[in-house]
């Protein structure tokens, strides 16, 4: 695996271990948004859907049951709402996360911005 997207799963890992959720705002995304409780968002860290898909096929996450798409309608048009999607971290993850600190600076600058 490269170090680069090594990293990348860790962030995901640390930033789900301190309680962000993830959105898919739009289907024709290729990236989901990490948020919190209070609905803020991370602007500085996207991880790709594909990064996750490969995340779980790998047994680094969990999924828990997304809330499902509805429509919203504004303006009298029915647009896709948002879907949030929470993980829990499998024990490949932890193992993967027990492993960071011999990874690049660039995981330790992502562990102090999720953390």
């Amino acid at each position: 695996m490269m170090e680069d997207r090594k990293s990348e799963m860790i962030a995901v890992l640390i930033a789900i271990d301190a309680g962000w959720s993830l959105v898919d705002e739009k289907d024709e995304d290729d990236f989901m948004v990490f948020v919190n409780e209070a609905r803020d968002k991370k602007t500085d860290f996207y991880p790709k859907k594909e990064l996750l898909l490969e995340m779980q096929r790998c047994g680094y996450l969990h999924p828990i049951e997304p809330m499902p798409r509805q429509s919203e309608e504004r303006k009298g048009i029915f647009e896709p709402s948002s879907i949030l999607y929470q993980f829990s971290i499998a024990q490949n993850g932890d193992a993967l996360l027990n492993d960071c600190v011999k990874l690049c600076p660039e995981v330790k600058r992502r562990i102090g911005f999720f953390a």
